[in-house]
C-alpha cells in the first residue's frame, strides 16, 4: 500500500498548494502519516506531522521546506523496503 500510494501523494499536495486548497493538501500529509506509520517509519511520520502543522498555520516559505523534507523522508522509506526477487 505504501508504495502504491505515497509516492504520489507529495505531488498531490503541490497541485492543492498551487491552487491554494489546503484542505486537501493536509489531507495527503494525514495520509501520508498514516501509511509512514503502518511500516513503523517514524521519521517520516514525523515529517508528515510537521507538514500538517505548517498547513495550519499556512506559512509558505515553511510549508515547501516540509515538503522537500517529506519527500526526502518518503524516499528514504522506499529505499529501505525490500524488493521483490
Amino acid at each position: 500500500m505504501f508504495l502504491e500510494d505515497a509516492p504520489g501523494l507529495p505531488h498531490r499536495m503541490e497541485i492543492c498548494l498551487a491552487n491554494p486548497d489546503l484542505v486537501e493538501a493536509r489531507r495527503a500529509a494525514h495520509s501520508l502519516k498514516g501509511l509512514a506509520a503502518n511500516l513503523g517509519a517514524e521519521r517520516a511520520v514525523a515529517a508528515a506531522t510537521e507538514m500538517e502543522q505548517a498547513l495550519c498555520a499556512w506559512n509558505r516559505d515553511e510549508v515547501r521546506r516540509r515538503l522537500a523534507l517529506l519527500r526526502d523522508r518518503i524516499d528514504q522509506v522506499i529505499a529501505g523496503l525490500p524488493t521483490d526477487p
